[in-house]
């Protein structure tokens, strides 16, 4: 049974007592009022009368306090499925599907005109990490390697962790120059940060592909394609590189 069915029936269950005690109440005043009882009799029923009402506000008042608090949990319980779906358990950043979502919402802005980069992330050796130092090693690495991230983009920048290695990062309002700068400062970072620990010299370095999303009509898949071969071409100049590239198209995103 879902929260909202268990609160539902828990609250009908709680009503019904209620109802119950004021119909109780209504009847022992009824009798006193006119005075289908005797004196003692009447006194008996005011007395059943003010206990019925009294037990019925009780009743109310944890009623409104069961409700509120299942309704807590309700809400808490989302949230938590909403962060689990949203955010990488590892590091932090969000996951590839609301990613593409974010991604998609952009290009609908573009109609507007307005500037947008993307940054394709792609470690440099992170296989052989894992194999030599350890996937421990290797993890701890992918979340030296978000924060990195998270502290060289602007508010309002998007951070994400498409899977295994690879990383993006949505620009908004952003120029090529300035996606440039903040890929740079990226790649810095990671060579910087990126080191296994305890394990000597071995680490991981990045190759980012960057996008300017140019104001146009363009599809998911082609930003994603533009992405991908500018960071090929970083994989291909040597790693441990920025290289960039423009992404056009005709067709509306979808």
């Amino acid at each position: 049974m879902s929260i909202l069915a268990t609160i539902k029936d828990h609250s009908g269950r709680i009503y019904r007592g209620i109802q119950a005690l004021l119909v109780v109440s209504i009847a022992a005043i009824g009798l006193a009022a006119f005075g289908l009882t005797e004196n003692a009799s009447r006194a008996t029923a005011l007395a059943i009368s003010a206990t019925s009402t009294c037990l019925a506000l009780l009743v109310l008042m944890y009623m409104r306090a069961s409700v509120v608090q299942s309704l807590q949990s309700a809400a808490a319980a989302e949230a938590e499925k909403h962060r689990f779906l949203t955010v990488d358990a590892m590091t932090g950043a969000m996951t590839r599907r609301y990613f593409i979502e974010a991604l998609r919402g952009r290009l609908g802005t573009l109609r507007n005109k307005r500037e947008a980069s993307l940054l394709l992330i792609d470690l440099d050796h992170f296989k052989q990490v894992n194999d030599r130092a350890g996937h421990a090693a290797g993890d701890a690495i992918l979340h030296k390697v978000a924060n990195v991230l998270s502290a060289g983009v602007r508010g309002g920048d998007t951070v994400a962790r498409l899977g295994g290695d690879e990383f993006a990062v949505l620009l908004p309002g952003c120029s090529l120059d300035q996606a440039l700068r903040i890929a740079e400062q990226i790649r810095a970072g990671v060579e910087r940060e990126g080191l296994a620990p305890d394990h000597g010299g071995l680490g991981v370095t990045a190759s980012i592909g960057v996008v300017q999303v140019d104001p146009g009509h363009l599809t998911l898949a082609e930003v994603l394609d533009a992405a991908d071969k500018a960071c090929y071409e970083a994989k291909h100049a040597g790693r441990n590189a920025v290289r960039h590239a423009p992404a056009k198209g005709k067709a509306l995103a979808n």
